[in-house]
């Protein structure tokens, strides 16, 4: 069994993983227990709210800007109410949050080297040490994703950092910048607002790393929010339940379980995910396309979804406790294959990561996650080797 994770507190209605409009956890900056905080009836009173609103009137409104998609300003009170935001996040009115500029903290994190590492921000809240590059520079590339591309561990070994150093390695003489756009709770609406915040600085290149163990199902709070529709009610009872699971660690839960025991109990929401999921998506080639920026999608895999060895035990018992089948889990992958495939279709360059991790997996090799799931350093570099000869071939197009 894996030592005891890092302080998580799992609140039943926003946070680190969005639970389909439930965001189920947040990390905390110390070491500590599982907490539950329940903050449900906060983020249906705003659905309700927004659900009730006059149509055609100011809130519904589409949010002037680059896209067509249904989208509307989020002001600040209610970004705070629907997100519980650490004091390390600020609120942004194209992102809705996103880092504060100029963090430096020590995270506590044992199985770094020494224990721990920085998380800091440059003067536009971006994940890297020095400032944003102005004016632009030879090679640009912007990364953007949730906190497996924001990474847990040092800036210089993130992927965008990694894959940075990779590219700069073939253009000496050349400046090269990778830059780590990716913010820890962040999904498909966030990937597409990142984008849009980004485009005047100029990139030839956008990556977008979309991670399938929540992704799916974060993105149906925003979602709901914009059609002005209810997700499906969680009872106490179905809270009270996920209060008692016995042996099932936050971790697990909240990196792929909660997504697949969601999409169990409303299996109505599986289409609908899929849909506000290729709708965010073709709006990101859309954008980039007006700016003649190349986007290539990349998908990282749950290590939950993959057949580690050293899992199998433990899953086993996750999927009994939480009274998930195969198939349950499975709805993940259905899910990637369907988005995939339509991205391909579309003509977007799709790197799908399932592949060479299936392959490691297959061969007994050490999975390159942190035993709370994130992908680990070594982790980190594979995306970024990965991910180069798709970077390197969008490079050598004509803007």
């Amino acid at each position: 069994m894996r030592p005891t994770p890092q302080k998580f507190v799992v609140a039943a209605a926003s946070t680190l993983v969005a639970l389909a409009g439930a965001w189920l956890v947040l990390r905390s900056r110390v070491a500590g227990s599982i907490d539950i905080v329940d903050q449900s009836a906060q983020v249906e009173l705003v659905l309700l709210e927004r659900q009730v609103a006059p149509r055609g009137l100011g809130p519904f409104a589409l949010r002037p800007g680059l896209t067509s998609l249904p989208r509307e300003t989020i002001d600040e009170s209610t970004v705070f109410r629907i997100f519980p935001l650490g004091p390390y996040m600020q609120w942004d009115p194209v992102q809705y949050f996103r880092y504060k500029p100029h963090l430096e903290e020590r995270i506590p994190f044992p199985q770094h080297a020494g224990g721990e590492y920085v998380r800091r921000t440059n003067d536009d809240g971006y994940r890297e040490d020095h400032d944003t590059p102005r004016p632009r520079p030879d090679v640009f590339v912007l990364a953007t994703g949730d906190s497996h591309t924001d990474g847990i561990g040092e800036n210089s070994e993130s992927w965008a950092n990694q894959l940075e150093r990779l590219l700069a390695a073939s253009r000496p003489g050349a400046s090269v910048e990778v830059l780590n756009a990716g913010v820890q709770n962040y999904s498909f609406y966030h990937y597409l607002a990142s984008v849009e915040r980004a485009l005047p600085l100029g990139p030839d290149v956008v990556v977008t790393l979309c991670y399938g163990g929540n992704d799916f199902v974060e993105v149906l709070l925003l979602h709901h929010m914009f059609q002005h529709t209810v997700q499906p009610r969680r009872t106490r009872e179905y809270w009270d339940g996920l209060r008692k699971l016995d042996g099932v660690h936050a971790p697990e839960l909240t990196q792929v379980l909660y997504e697949a025991l969601y999409f169990q109990r409303f299996p109505d929401e599986v289409e609908r995910s899929l849909s506000a999921a290729a709708a965010t998506c073709a709006e990101i080639q859309k954008v980039c396309a007006q700016r003649g920026v190349t986007w290539i999608f990349a998908y990282l895999p749950t290590a939950y979804c993959l057949p580690w060895p050293e899992l199998a035990q433990e899953r086993a018992a996750d999927l009994v406790a939480l009274g998930l089948s195969e198939n349950d889990l499975a709805v993940v992958h259905r899910l990637a294959d369907h988005l995939l495939a339509i991205l391909r279709d579309r003509g977007v360059t799709v790197v799908d990561l399932r592949e060479p991790l299936g392959e490691m997996a297959q061969a007994g090799e050490k999975r390159p996650y942190w035993d709370e799931f994130h992908i680990d350093v070594r982790g980190q570099a594979l995306v970024a080797e990965w991910l180069r000869p798709s970077v390197e071939a969008a490079l050598v197009v004509p803007r």
